[in-house]
C-alpha cells in the first residue's frame, strides 16, 4: 500500500481534527482509504477518520511510514523510494 504512494507526504492528525478533515487526508494518499474501507461497512466521516488513524499507527509500528509526535499531534510522513 505505501509503496504504491508516489512522492513525499505528510499527514497531521490528532484530537482537534474534524472527523470531515480525515477526507482530505484520503484525498492525499487514497490508497490509505481503500484498506479503510474494507474495515468499516460505514461510510460516515467519523468512521473514516477511525479506519485511517487505525491504519497510520499500524504503518508506522511495521516500519512502513515515519511519526512524530508532539502532544496530541502526530505527523505521519510517507516517503516513496
Amino acid at each position: 500500500m505505501v509503496e504504491s504512494i508516489k512522492g513525499d507526504i505528510t499527514i497531521e492528525t490528532g484530537d482537534m481534527t474534524s472527523s470531515a478533515d480525515y477526507n482530505e487526508i484520503a484525498a492525499k494518499a487514497p490508497q490509505l482509504w481503500e484498506p479503510a474501507h474494507m474495515l468499516g461497512g460505514d461510510e460516515s466521516d467519523a468512521m473514516r477518520a477511525a479506519c485511517v488513524e487505525f491504519l497510520l499507527e499500524g504503518l508506522y509500528m511495521s516500519g512502513r511510514l515515519s511519526r512524530k509526535k508532539i502532544g496530541e499531534l502526530s505527523t505521519y510522513r510517507i516517503k516513496s523510494r
